[in-house]
C-alpha cells in the first residue's frame, strides 16, 4: 500500500502521492497566476450564459467526484486497505489545515506549502459521500459518534491533534484517563469529524475567499467609476481598472459556481442537519449522562440542567461550519432554503445554543447563529436580492414547536 498512498512530508507533498494526484484534478487553478477555466469574458455574458456555464462546470465535476467517492468507498470496505486510507486522509487534513488560518490568505507561499483548493474540495466531497449513510437527523447511527475521539491521543486516532482545537465550552483538562484510553474508534466517528474538518479547510476557506474578492471588486468598481468620470473611458488607468475588474469577476464567478454545485450543497445539508440534531441531543442530556438508545426531538426550553461534559469535547469549527453554510446560502443562494430538507433542525440549533452561554461560550459564535437564522428568514428588500417566499417563513413560525422561545434567546444573545 505504500506505493498507492506514498509517504508525504508536508502538506503539498500529498498531491505527489498516487491517490493525491487523482484528487488534484479540478476546474479551479492549482497555483496562483494560473487562469480560471470558465467565465473568461464575464462582462459580455448574459444571465442565461452564466447559468449555462455553471451547468457545464457541474456535470463533469459531479461525475468525477462520484468516481472518486466510489474509489474511496472501495478502499474503506477493504479490510487490508481501510487503516491505510484513513491514516492518509487524517494526516493529509492535519498537514493542510493551516491553509484555513487567517494568515494563509495573505501569503503567496500558501499555494506551495499546502495542497490546492480543488484537491481539498474533492476530498471534502468524498468524505461527505462516505458520511451520507448516517447523516439523517435523529438517526440512531448518530449515537455511534464518540465525542471522546476529539481529546483522545492514542494511536488508534487517525485524525490527530483535534484536542488542540477550542471546544464550545470549557473542558476539564485534568481528565487524563480519557485522553490516554486505548479505545478503538468506529468508522462513523472518524468520518464525522473528518468530514467537518475537511469542510472547514475547503468550502469555508473558499467562501471567505469569495467574500474577499467581492469586496475588492466593489472597491475597483468605485475607482473605475471615478476614473472614468475624470479621464474618460479611453484613459490608460481606466483600461487597467477595467481589466482588473473583469479578472476579479472571472475568479468570483468560478468560485461561486463551484460552491453552489447542487450535490455539494445537498450533501453538506445532510451532514449539518444531522449534526444539528446530534448537538442538540448532547445539549439536552443532563450532566454525566452518556449512554442513551435513541435521539429524541427536544420538547421544551430553556434547558435547566448542568451542561453535559461531552459538549466540552466538541470543537468550535463544527458550529462554525453550520453557520458558515447558512450564511453562504443567505448571500448567494437564498432560494435554496425553500427546497432543502430538514431546515427545522437549523432553527432548533439556534434556539438551543444562541442564548445559552453555558452550552456555547463564544459570544461571536452565538452572534453567528443569529446571523444564520437571519439568513434562513431574510427580510424582504426591493432590488436587494434578499427575498423569500413568505409561506416558507410562515411555516417556520407557525409549525416549529419551540419558536415561541425566539424572542427570549435573541434578548439573551444581544442584551
Amino acid at each position: 500500500m505504500q506505493n498507492l498512498f506514498g509517504s508525504s512530508d508536508g502538506g503539498r507533498a500529498f498531491e505527489d502521492t498516487l491517490v493525491g494526484s487523482l484528487l488534484s484534478k479540478s476546474c479551479l487553478p492549482s497555483l496562483p497566476g494560473k487562469p480560471y477555466l470558465f467565465f473568461e469574458k464575464p462582462k459580455v455574458m448574459s444571465e442565461h450564459d452564466v447559468d449555462l456555464t455553471a451547468k457545464t462546470m457541474w456535470q463533469p465535476m459531479r461525475t468525477y467526484q462520484q468516481n472518486l467517492s466510489d474509489l474511496f468507498l472501495a478502499f474503506v470496505k477493504n479490510g487490508d486497505v481501510r487503516n491505510d486510507i484513513l491514516k492518509w486522509i487524517g494526516d493529509c487534513l492535519v498537514e493542510n489545515r493551516g491553509k484555513n488560518k487567517e494568515w494563509s490568505s495573505h501569503s503567496l507561499l500558501t499555494a506551495y506549502v499546502f495542497v490546492s483548493d480543488g484537491f481539498l474540495l474533492n476530498l471534502n466531497l468524498i468524505l461527505l459521500n462516505l458520511a451520507r449513510p448516517f447523516c439523517e437527523p435523529y438517526s440512531s447511527k448518530l449515537l455511534k459518534i464518540n465525542p471522546i475521539y476529539v481529546i483522545s491521543q492514542n494511536e488508534n486516532v487517525h485524525l490527530k491533534d483535534l484536542y488542540k482545537d477550542t471546544p464550545i465550552i470549557v473542558r476539564d483538562e485534568e481528565n487524563t484517563s480519557e485522553k490516554n484510553n486505548t479505545i478503538t474508534f468506529n468508522f462513523i466517528t472518524e468520518i464525522f469529524f473528518m468530514s467537518h474538518l475537511s469542510y472547514s479547510c475547503s468550502v469555508q476557506r473558499l467562501h471567505r475567499k469569495l467574500l474577499k474578492i467581492n469586496e475588492e471588486l466593489s472597491q475597483v468598481q468605485h475607482a473605475y467609476n471615478d476614473a472614468t468620470r475624470l479621464n474618460g473611458v479611453n484613459d490608460e488607468n481606466v483600461q487597467r481598472l477595467e481589466d482588473a475588474m473583469e479578472k476579479g469577476l472571472t475568479a468570483f464567478l468560478n468560485i461561486k459556481t463551484v460552491l453552489n454545485e447542487p450535490c455539494l450543497l445537498e450533501l453538506s445539508n445532510a451532514l449539518f442537519t444531522a449534526s444539528c440534531s446530534w448537538l442538540v441531543h448532547l445539549a439536552s442530556l443532563s450532566d454525566q449522562v452518556e449512554n442513551v438508545e435513541t435521539i429524541q426531538m427536544i420538547k421544551q426550553l430553556p434547558l435547566i440542567s448542568k451542561p453535559n461534559r461531552q459538549l466540552s469535547y466538541i470543537p468550535e469549527f463544527i458550529m462554525e461550519n453550520i453557520t458558515d453554510y447558512l450564511r453562504f446560502l443567505g448571500r448567494f443562494n437564498v432560494q435554496l432554503f425553500e427546497s432543502l430538507s430538514n431546515v427545522n433542525e437549523y432553527v432548533t440549533l439556534v434556539l438551543v445554543f444562541m442564548g445559552d452561554a453555558s452550552r456555547l461560550r463564544n459570544p461571536h459564535l452565538r452572534a453567528a447563529l443569529a446571523e444564520a437564522f437571519e439568513a434562513i428568514l431574510p427580510n424582504k428588500q426591493n432590488g436587494g436580492g434578499r427575498t423569500l417566499n413568505s409561506a416558507f417563513a410562515e411555516t417556520i413560525f407557525t409549525h416549529h414547536p419551540l419558536i415561541e422561545h425566539l424572542p427570549r434567546v435573541l434578548l439573551d444573545v444581544f442584551v
